[in-house]
């Protein structure tokens, strides 16, 4: 009898191993189908997020092409007034405003809270990227995504085909300042060595410790 109890439990044991090894299994195939381990998860949340950012930036650059060529807007008549952030008003044209219905009819989006620390889009009209349009020292228009994570920031050079982390150059500080019409001569942007930034219409930046998105709207 002893015997035979001692079968039963070691029988009985062995089953609840099964068990246990099943639901470990489970749990990582699982897993695996939802996207693999937390750092994957992290590097597809940064891809898409860069994504976002990228046909985002392409939307308002078409946006404003659109207002210059059938509203005839001229590029100091642009005006980046929404109902979210104050501070871009630039006349009474809603025709030339990026965000009416009236004008360019573009939708104002906020960044993704995955794209970084809780900040907004900067429209201004204070830095030149170097070697991007065709008149020495004016300033372009810009739009700007200060405070990018890390992993977004490689995403989106990646994508655009640059090096995954680039220096910024040629200022020590990037504006805030709001275009509402009037460009003011700021210092340029990728105008020092090493000149990473060169010529480049979109890219994600370091400076100061800080990461940067911009993507020119305008070149001048």
């Amino acid at each position: 009898m002893k015997t035979i109890n001692s079968q039963r439990g070691s029988a009985i044991f062995m089953i609840l191993i099964a068990i246990a090894l099943f639901a470990a299994l489970s749990f990582a195939v699982g897993n695996m189908m939802r996207g693999g381990n937390s750092d994957m998860l992290t590097e597809e949340r940064a891809a898409l997020t860069a994504n976002g950012i990228l046909d985002y930036a392409a939307l308002l650059k078409r946006t404003i092409q659109d207002l210059r060529i059938s509203n005839a807007c001229e590029d100091t008549d642009i005006s980046f007034a929404n109902t979210t952030v104050a501070g871009f008003t630039n006349g009474a044209n809603v025709s030339c405003q990026v965000f009416h219905s009236s004008g360019g009819a573009a939708k104002y989006t906020a960044p993704a809270a995955d794209a970084g620390t809780a900040t907004e889009w900067t429209f201004t009209g204070h830095h030149s990227i170097h070697q991007v349009g065709g008149t020495p020292n004016a300033s372009d228009l810009l739009m700007i995504l200060p405070n990018v994570n890390d992993a977004v920031c490689s995403q989106i050079n990646q994508k655009l085909g640059r090096a995954q982390s680039i220096t910024g150059s040629g200022t020590t500080s990037v504006s805030s300042a709001k275009f509402t019409g009037t460009y003011t001569s700021g210092p340029h942007i990728g105008n020092d060595p090493p000149f990473e930034m060169n010529g480049f219409m979109s890219a994600c930046f370091t400076l100061g410790g800080v990461n940067y998105f911009y993507s020119v709207l305008i070149a001048r």
